[in-house]
């Protein structure tokens, strides 16, 4: 299918040079973590992804993913640590998953990072995960979560 839109958008290229066409720009994960949420064949409930961003300064950090909470940790150039949170919540409607992600605190105090949230049942769940950026130098991370993902990059 794809193959096939490319083909017929160079063939009405080729058909009227003159056409101007918008740049064409993608979403990508990196740009918006959001966008990485998918279906898990529950269509029949909603989901509500936001993100909300913090600048520490350099030093050691613990990070507690929680409950289905992936971590993701990566170097860059910059000497502080960016924390990027996102909060995704699960509900019989958008209305509810909303109010869930809105309960849900994210704590930076010391040299911790970590979220707490309403309690929920059945269907019915949030989680948080992270995007950390570490400073240039380093310093010593301890990252901890159930159920999810950890994934450590050199920038």
């Amino acid at each position: 299918m794809r193959v096939f839109c490319l083909l017929a958008l160079s063939c009405s290229l080729l058909i009227d040079h003159r056409a101007e066409m918008a740049p064409i720009t993608q979403t990508t994960s990196e740009d918006d973590p959001c966008a990485e949420v998918g279906g898990w064949g529950d269509d029949d409930y909603s989901r509500h992804c936001e993100t909300r961003e913090e600048t520490l300064p350099a030093g050691p950090l613990a990070v507690g993913g929680g409950q289905n909470g992936g971590i993701r940790v990566e170097g860059w150039d910059q000497h502080e640590i960016r924390v990027q949170v996102v909060v995704l919540a699960h509900a019989r409607s958008e209305d509810r998953a909303g109010e869930l992600a809105s309960q849900v605190q994210v704590e930076t105090a010391g040299n911790r990072v970590h979220a707490n949230g309403p309690a929920t049942s059945g269907r019915e769940w949030w989680s948080v995960s992270y995007r950390i950026n570490l400073g240039a130098g380093g310093a010593p991370v301890r990252v901890r979560t159930t159920n999810g993902g950890v994934r450590i990059e050199k920038r």
